[in-house]
This record gives structure tokens, sequence and C-alpha cells, in this order.
């Protein structure tokens, strides 16, 4: 389950970008 949340979170932080 952590690494499906780490990669949710790699996302947004894509996005943030």
């Amino acid at each position: 389950a952590l690494g499906i949340a780490n990669q949710l979170t790699n996302i947004l932080r894509d996005v943030g970008e």
C-alpha cells in the first residue's frame, strides 16, 4: 500500500511543478 501512496505523491509533485 505504501508503494501506491508514494507513487501518488510523486504524481502530485509532478503536477505541482
